[in-house]
This record gives C-alpha cells, structure tokens and sequence, in this order.
C-alpha cells in the first residue's frame, strides 16, 4: 500500500505529461545513388523534411562535408567512384523516412568534368537493411 501512495504521489508531483513523441524510433537512414550514367566522383546535394542529428559516410572510400541552414542540410560526398549507399542519417525517428526528401545541387564525374542534368542520377532515402 506504501508502494502505491509513492507512486500516485509522484506522479502528482509531474509538471504533465511527458512531452515529445515516445513511440519514436530514433536510428539510421541511408541516402543511396541511384545511377545508369558513368560513376560519379562527388555530387553535391541537400536534404530536408526533418531533423538530422549528423550526416557520416556510409562508406569508408566516401569523404562527406555538411552545413545546415535553417531545415535544409547541404551535403558534399566525395570518392573514386561513387554508386550506392553514399551517406547515413542520424535521425530522431526512423520511421518518418519517408518525409525526408533530397534534392541533387552538382554532380561531377571521376575525371572531374562536371555531369550534365540529362544523365540519369537519383537519390533515395531508405532505412538501412
């Protein structure tokens, strides 16, 4: 019984409810290129839609430089050649993947000429497997 009025009276003593989202999945996402064009020896992109906690490299070979403005995160990857998983995002819930959207800025080729629009090049947003 003491037990029980501990409880009750701690839980009085809350300012409210708990706040934020506790069914959140906080982990990983990864940001894959997607390409039927030449390699790729860096490309310059942005991505938005939700909170990033930090932006690594998905890949040892892959060297990544970011800014953050406001909601937008600008990403660089640079590497030999570059095709697939190209950076993680530390996110708050996984689960929202699909909120987050990117948008290609530059590409540039392994010879370091820059990748015209025409050539097919995509990023996806997944969780990893």
């Amino acid at each position: 019984m003491k037990r029980i009025t501990l409880l009750l009276l701690l839980a009085a003593c809350s300012d409210g409810p708990p706040t934020g989202d506790l069914s959140a999945v906080p982990g990983e996402l990864v940001i894959n290129l997607q390409t039927s064009g030449p390699a790729l020896g860096a490309i310059r992109f942005t991505v938005k839609g939700g909170d990033v906690a930090q932006v690594t490299a998905a890949d040892p070979g892959i060297t990544v430089f970011t800014t953050t403005s406001g909601d937008v995160v600008s990403v660089i990857a640079i590497g030999a050649t570059l095709r697939g998983p190209l950076v993680r995002l530390r996110v708050p819930d996984v689960r929202k993947v699909s909120s987050y959207r990117t948008a290609v800025v530059e590409r540039v080729d392994t010879e370091n000429q820059k990748v015209t629009a025409d050539e097919s090049y995509g990023l996806e947003v997944v969780q990893p497997r």
